[in-house]
């Protein structure tokens, strides 16, 4: 059962204007490589594009990012469970079964948002009875799913078929007027994001 971006990212809130962020393990090649004292992030909406300039609004004003020429742009795709990589931060939808859980759909989160709201807690809407588990892969044995979320370990028995959702490349063009994003790079004097990863953070138009 698929499950909605906004309740995966309830915790993004902390990462919304400029704030530090600690990258995890990428799930695609390298981006343009930068000091991680130095990196920042800016997230929100994208009002306006000029050249490849985006003014974002965030909850603390519109911020500025310049995305280069080589940066790295992302958006939802589909993965494989071969993309279930240990360090990396996903969130799984679960059905209780018994004294476990059993995955019904498994997002890797974009390398720059971390691990949003760290644990395991009850889902609604229309995933009234199943639950999130936001956690970074300890190991994956190809149908047993180990996380640790801040020393509490979880295990998630994995079928054959989950769905597994991951960031994947996307175009320049794939940003527009109104789409969601998180920018990580180095800010410059002018107080412009000079971004080096890009992810549209919301399933791509089918």
């Amino acid at each position: 059962m698929k499950w909605s971006m906004a309740s995966l990212i309830g915790g993004l809130a902390l990462l919304v204007g400029c704030t530090s962020a600690q990258p995890v393990v990428p799930t695609a090649a390298p981006a343009p490589t930068m000091s991680a004292a130095s990196a920042t992030t800016v997230s929100g909406t994208v009002d306006a594009i000029d050249g490849r300039v985006l003014t974002v609004s965030t909850n603390t004003g519109a911020k500025h990012v310049q995305v280069a020429e080589d940066a790295r742009i992302e958006q939802e795709g589909k993965g494989t469970l071969a993309d279930l990589l240990p360090g990396l931060g996903v969130g799984v939808t679960g059905k209780p079964e018994g004294s476990g859980v059993t995955a019904e759909s498994i997002r890797i989160f974009p390398a720059a948002l971390g691990t949003p709201r760290p644990g395991q807690f009850p889902m609604n809407g229309a995933n009234h009875g199943n639950l999130m588990t936001n956690s970074v892969i300890e190991s994956f044995d190809g149908s047993k799913l180990v996380l640790n979320a801040d020393g509490q370990r979880y295990e998630i028995a994995v079928p054959a078929g989950t769905e597994v959702l991951k960031p994947v490349p996307a175009a320049f063009s794939a940003l527009a007027p109104g789409t969601r994003v998180l920018a990580t790079g180095t800010p410059g004097a002018d107080g412009t994001l000079r971004a080096v990863t890009v992810n549209l953070m919301g399933s791509p138009p089918q």
